[in-house]
């Protein structure tokens, strides 16, 4: 799709981005008003649908990073082995949240042997306070074991940052990490200083973790240049046979002729490597002075040490405008990428997606309008004529591919001071299937919020659009995890997704990571107590048929109750007469039941499943009619 003129709405009222995942500033004036918001929020581990609660749950913004991750991994060799990694902060007191200290935050690993029915109890990775991690698996031997990354205190009591890898050291789920610091070395940069925020990708052999990472400046550098950000460093460790990681040292990242088209904010950043060995780095560019805020991408082909690019931006914000409202009371807004990016290797060639959001100003800390919001593809080409290609918008519907609803802003409201904007966290969820992927990103619910006052809290859901033909169409975007007329509304954020995404016959689906509950919005950093307990939660959707774009002749519900004991039901709807067969897996693809196996008339139908003789365990169902089939999980639990 080419680039359009834009013409934005009404202006909405605006919101000020924090500058750093560190700081409380901003929130004390609401401090009153969001404790009193607390009438309708269930206990810690609430009961979602379909999901299961992984056993960590926090009272702190849980990630801040924007970069893709995907900290939920599903093994490729057993599809039943899941691990999962959250930062959280346990146990918090009125002390803890003073300047946003949080002595007890870490990071927590969990596994699961069946598929996510069930999870181990979490286990604190670092000994001294973490956070913001990143998790890959490599192939050591015959099994799969997780890497994570993160950063931490360089000692007990300290306050300055070095980052972490912590690579597990015996079988899938022990939990047994060995820890290497990226040591702040002094030669590679002027002065020791905090290394944030890291992002991971293994080489095609296993044997080099590469890890990009941002580089604290000091405040009279950051006022002196009006770069209020960090310039990007890319490491390397080494592994050995036994899992031992070797530190390698930094190296200055990509930063452009003029270096200023280096400059980034906490996690906005993504690296991965590609099947030949070459490291790819994307970023969102934070450069008031010139200006220069736009999406970067470069390569490089000998671990770091050069980078290719032209550094012509995928995105560039100054020549991105758009106008705000009508008559003599215009203004000019900025589209800005931001608020999460996600990017993968197909083959030698990079897809990446991105989340853009209006933006009122270019040469100070960017200020977002909240009701903007837009999703944008770019496929790969590194010629002059580069461009994003927009999937769909919040504020420009004439850009919009789906159908994802408008949200209606109340004129004489503003926003929780940190509720960002309406789509955020976009992650990318890779099939085994050539060319067949999707995106699921976090997106506020159309016309569903609590409000205190005239302070607006939006309720937000997980949404996921798809492509069969490797981004030359998309379908619309549908929700994953929403309210859907709950009398119990549900505040669902943060997605990631499993790297490995198994295909089933011509089905695909997505293993996700995400947290839950029941009072709207967010305060990241808050940790006050009695406020916000957040879950985590892991669920197994299944999409439409590989071969398909748009169903043209079903859908098929997810059955409920889900888990259920012992008999469920499964809704579907017919466009036509058809023929239809449903029948029901257990997780080695044994055909255990064929509850329906006939014709069928045009319509709304249900069909009652009794699992009564099968044992507890995770079960897939699967229907087919007229070329086409669905595929969904769901749990009988006795």
């Amino acid at each position: 799709m080419a680039q359009q003129s834009l013409r934005a709405s009404a202006p909405a009222p605006t919101i000020r981005r924090e500058t750093s995942a560190e700081t409380v500033s901003g929130i004390a004036s609401h401090l009153e008003k969001v404790l009193n918001m607390k009438d309708n929020r269930l206990p810690e581990s609430i009961s979602i649908t379909g999901a299961s609660f992984i056993g960590i749950s926090t009272k702190y913004h849980v990630q801040t990073n924007h970069g893709g991750l995907h900290n939920i991994q599903v093994d490729p060799s057993n599809a039943q082995r899941i691990h999962a990694v959250v930062m959280s902060v346990p146990n918090v007191t009125t002390a803890d949240t003073a300047g946003g200290v949080y002595p007890n935050r870490n990071i927590f690993y969990v596994f699961s042997n069946d598929g996510g029915l069930t999870w181990s109890a979490p286990k604190a990775v670092s000994t001294v306070r973490a956070g913001f991690p990143d998790m890959i698996l490599y192939k050591r031997g015959a099994n799969y074991v997780p890497i994570i990354a993160a950063h931490r205190y360089v000692n007990a009591g300290s306050k300055d940052f070095v980052c972490g890898l912590y690579v597990e050291q015996g079988n899938p789920g022990d939990g047994n990490f060995k820890e290497t610091l990226a040591d702040r070395n002094a030669t590679v940069i002027a002065a020791q200083r905090d290394i944030l925020w890291p992002s991971i990708a293994v080489s095609p052999d296993n044997q080099t973790v590469y890890m990009a990472a941002s580089l604290n400046q000091t405040t009279a550098e950051m006022n002196s240049a009006n770069k209020p950000w960090y310039p990007l460093e890319i490491g390397s460790f080494t592994l050995d046979a036994t899992g031992s990681a070797t530190w390698n040292g930094w190296k200055s990242g990509p930063n452009g002729p003029n270096h200023t088209e280096g400059f980034t904010s906490a996690g906005e950043y993504v690296l991965r490597v590609s099947p030949s060995g070459k490291l790819g780095v994307a970023w969102d560019n934070y450069d008031f002075a010139t200006p220069d805020l736009g999406l970067y991408f470069a390569e490089s082909k000998d671990a770091g040490a050069t980078w290719v690019s032209t550094y012509k931006p995928i995105w560039y914000t100054q020549d991105s405008s758009a106008t705000s409202g009508t008559g003599t009371t215009t203004t000019t807004v900025y589209l800005r990428p931001g608020n999460g990016l996600d990017m993968f290797y197909d083959g030698e060639t990079i897809k990446l997606i991105t989340a853009i959001s209006e933006d009122a100003e270019l040469t100070s800390n960017d200020v977002y309008v909240p009701n903007s919001g837009a999703l944008g593809y770019w496929d790969g080409d590194t010629s002059a004529n580069r461009h994003i290609t927009i999937l769909l918008s919040r504020t420009w519907p004439a850009l919009d591919t789906g159908s994802f609803p408008l949200w209606n802003t109340p004129s004489s409201s503003t926003f929780e001071p940190q509720g960002r904007t309406t789509v955020q966290f976009p992650t990318i969820a890779r099939s085994n299937s050539s060319g067949k992927w999707s995106v699921l990103f976090q997106g506020w619910q159309k016309d569903l919020e609590q409000v205190n006052d005239t302070l607006i809290y939006p309720y937000s859901g997980i949404y996921e659009m798809h492509t069969v033909d490797n981004g030359a169409s998309w379908t619309q975007a549908a929700g994953v995890l929403t309210n859907d007329n709950s009398p119990i509304h549900f505040d669902y954020r943060f997605p990631e997704v499993s790297s490995y995404n198994p295909t089933s016959g011509s089905n695909a689906g997505y293993n996700i990571l995400f947290a839950a509950d029941t009072a709207a919005g967010i305060w990241e950093n808050s940790g006050f107590p009695g406020w916000d307990e957040i879950g985590w939660y892991f669920k197994s959707v299944g999409s439409l048929s590989v071969n398909q774009i748009l169903p043209t002749t079903f859908t098929v519900a997810q059955n409920y109750p889900n888990p259920f004991n012992p008999s469920t039901t499964i809704k579907f709807t017919l466009a036509k007469t058809s023929n239809v067969e449903l029948t029901v897996t257990d997780v080695l693809g044994r055909v255990v039941a064929t509850p329906l196996n006939g014709q069928i008339s045009a319509g709304p139908h249900a069909v009652k499943f009794d699992g009564g003789t099968l044992a507890s365990g995770v079960y897939s169902y699967t229907m087919k009619a007229n070329g086409q089939s669905f595929t969904q999980r769901m749990v009988l639990s006795k």
